[in-house]
């Protein structure tokens, strides 16, 4: 995206929709040289900035257990890069399930 630096990555957690922003929600970032973890702002955003182009990056967190992964991708060398992670909605999967068996 052209709205954040380069070298900028945002990871928004949610938890199954947009209006449910996880806050507080420790994110990290995997890199070749270690790890490095950012919690999530009241937005439910972490911002990783100053990665270098072309470094391979993956970002991941745990939400109640559920391991939520990225791809490992190499950085670009030109804007930064908007992703989301989206935990499962439990209280929702709970209303589907009884919908379903009714």
């Amino acid at each position: 995206v052209d709205d954040l630096p380069p070298g900028s990555v945002s990871v928004r957690v949610i938890r199954g929709d947009m209006s449910k922003n996880l806050a507080n929600q420790p994110v990290e970032m995997t890199t070749s040289g270690g790890a490095k973890t950012v919690n999530t702002d009241a937005e439910g955003r972490a911002q990783f900035d100053a990665i270098p182009a072309g470094m391979q990056v993956k970002f991941s967190t745990v939400v109640d257990g559920e391991r939520l992964d990225s791809q490992v991708f190499p950085m670009p060398a030109q804007g930064g890069v908007r992703m989301l992670l989206v935990a499962t909605d439990v209280e929702r999967a709970d209303d589907d399930t009884l919908r379903r068996a009714a």
